[in-house]
């Protein structure tokens, strides 16, 4: 028998059908319809949750009114994270997180300058960083009176 499911069905049935060829075959080609239905249902469940969407990434793109679909997986899962916990206010704190979500080695830090209107994105000289996503991230949540740099 292939199916998982057919296999299971097949100990509930007497003892005279458990070497019978014919209820083998039908227990097992329901078993695969049933195995197949809920990997589809399994399917569909992952969908809800962003860290598992595939193809329901584009519903999660279209409900947020993200404009820019592009990039693998793992850039789209982000960018709607990111829109999911958009903040309140924006602090050094959030910042730090914000550019450790696209950094390998999360070594980012927030330098103020507040009297200059801007801030210092520090990070390890030796860490690999996505600067077009930060970029674009930082530009999405900091104030419009704000620059910033990095170092």
């Amino acid at each position: 028998m292939k199916s998982d499911k057919g296999k299971e069905m097949l100990t509930f049935t007497d003892w005279y059908y458990q070497d019978s060829k014919i209820m083998q075959s039908i227990l097992d080609t329901q078993g695969i319809e049933i195995d197949a239905i809920r990997d589809k249902i399994k399917n569909i469940l992952e969908q809800f949750y962003v860290d598992t969407a595939t193809w329901g990434l584009d519903l999660w793109e279209k409900e947020l009114n993200i404009q820019d679909t592009t990039g693998n997986y793992s850039e789209r899962r982000n960018r709607i994270k990111l829109y999911l916990a958009k903040p309140v206010s924006v602090t050094p704190r959030f910042l730090t997180d914000l550019v450790n979500r696209y950094s390998e080695k999360k070594s980012a830090k927030i330098i103020e300058h507040n009297s200059e209107y801007c801030f210092e994105i520090e990070v390890a000289a030796d860490d690999k960083i996505d600067w077009d996503n930060i970029n674009k991230s930082i530009n999405l949540y900091k104030p419009a009176h704000l620059g910033f740099y990095t170092s």
